[in-house]
């Protein structure tokens, strides 16, 4: 239930705060030392999602994706989806509110995360769910845990 909330707090940011977005903009690419800046006001947020992945890897609730990209990745979906969709769709986004776009985004990448990433070690036969996989295809989490449920 972790990610709908981090993609609340994403979306209010980047919808309902576009200035503060055009500021971290502006001072990521012109302020000298804006890195300290950032890592200062930012990092603890950062830090604690990367942290909350790896626990949600290590236990099996999602693929072991590497959660600094995944990170990085929640909040450039909303940024590039937000400012490019109707640059290249034509028309504005699809969301009539800030809750309906988050559920959007934490629904996209709860499907990235809990889709099933295969171990290339051994190529024994292995039957789940009448579908044979080689043990090359066995999905990592195979009998673990994997709530993230979206509501």
């Amino acid at each position: 239930m972790v990610l709908p909330m981090i993609f609340a707090f994403v979306v209010s940011i980047i919808r309902e705060q576009p200035e503060l977005m055009r500021l971290l903009y502006i001072s990521g690419l012109e302020l000298p030392g804006s890195e300290e800046v950032y890592r200062k006001h930012l990092g603890a947020i950062f830090d604690s999602i990367c942290s909350y992945l790896t626990r949600s890897a290590a236990r099996g609730a999602i693929c072991g994706i590497d959660p600094h990209i995944a990170t990085l990745g929640f909040a450039g979906t909303v940024i590039a989806h937000s400012n490019l969709y109707q640059l290249f769709v034509g028309r504005e986004l699809p969301f009539a509110n800030s809750e309906e776009a988050s559920s959007a985004y934490a629904s996209f990448w709860v499907n990235i995360l809990k889709s099933a990433i295969v171990q290339p070690e051994c190529a024994v036969d292995v039957v789940q769910g009448g579908l044979d996989f080689t043990a090359a295809e066995k999905p990592i989490n195979q009998g673990k845990s994997t709530d993230l449920s979206v509501p």
